[in-house]
């Protein structure tokens, strides 16, 4: 799981206004306790499930308004837009997302210290109107119906792309790349994310590593990936895998001996959930304690 990485304490606060079989009111807020930010680089994103195959659909009915402490401007260009991605996930199989929704607005007005983005409501229905299958009871982002508003770790608040420290939103696992920056090295983007998908050229001259594949380079139907590194001579292997926007999905590291060295990746990330379909970068590095050398490549599920 990505980590906050913004240092702000702005937060979002819920609750659902209405929540019917077939169409879903939240109300959302915004408090900012922190310093002041611009508010068209705030984004709040939340996440549902639905099995149906038809698609879900967002809107803002009511943009909302900076208040401190009384309503003294309604926002602007508010939206919502819905993403459908797969495999679901979620912490239990009755709290799934394959759906994420995400509002933004082109108000460039300041939300400064003490001041709160209030009444902000969205609609979620299915594109035919029918019920959600399974049902609400099974989104990510629960819908609870409540009178009092209260935060909620299954919405998560952006400032510029970055996940907001106190706003406790915790993204689901298998949807991580649009929703946060995680902290950590993240080996510079990966090296320009393999110079824009070239694949680097080996060092011609003889180091730790004699030589690092990825077998199978391409793994199918759920098949795991083995990282084979022959060793000149002992030294620590230390395997990363890193989606393309250079966030970290997956970590091992094992004592290497002269020869070859197996390190296995069963295309899960660190919280055990699966990843998505897509390219994935890798950086194996060895390291005997004096010396230090680093191979990437590539890799691909398809799952």
């Amino acid at each position: 799981m990505c980590s906050a990485k913004h240092s702000g304490n702005s937060f979002v606060t819920h609750y659902t206004s209405s929540c019917g079989p077939n169409d879903v009111y939240d109300l959302f807020a915004v408090v900012n306790n922190g310093a002041s930010v611009t508010l068209s680089g705030i984004t709040l994103k939340f996440w549902a499930y639905d099995t149906s195959g038809v698609s879900l659909v967002g809107s803002i009915t009511t943009g909302g308004c900076l208040w401190n402490p009384t309503c003294s401007h309604n926002l602007t260009g508010v939206t919502i837009t819905s993403t459908n991605f797969s495999p679901a996930c979620g912490p239990s199989t009755t709290q799934m997302a394959n759906w994420e929704f995400t509002v933004s607005t082109t108000d460039t007005t300041v939300l400064s210290q003490g001041t709160s983005w209030v009444g902000l409501e969205t609609l979620v229905n299915r594109s035919d109107s029918q019920a959600f299958s399974p049902g609400t009871a099974y989104w990510y982002s629960p819908c609870v119906n409540t009178s009092t508003y209260s935060t909620n770790s299954h919405y998560a608040l952006y400032l510029k792309g970055n996940l907001v420290t106190a706003s406790g939103g915790t993204p689901p696992s298998c949807r991580p790349l649009p929703t946060c920056t995680p902290s950590g090295g993240n080996d510079n983007v990966v090296a320009d994310i393999l110079g824009r998908q070239g694949t680097p050229t080996p060092t011609p001259i003889p180091g730790l590593i004699t030589s690092a594949v990825a077998a199978p380079n391409l793994s199918t139907g759920g098949e795991p990936i083995k990282f084979r590194v022959n060793l000149n001579s002992p030294a620590r292997i230390q395997l990363k895998l890193f989606a393309l926007t250079g966030e970290q999905v997956f970590s091992a590291q094992d004592e290497g001996n002269a020869g070859l060295n197996t390190l296995d990746w069963n295309l899960q990330n660190g919280d055990g959930q699966a990843v998505a379909s897509g390219l994935y970068i890798y950086v194996l590095r060895a390291n005997d304690g004096q010396s230090q050398e680093t191979r990437m490549g590539k890799v691909v599920i398809l799952r």
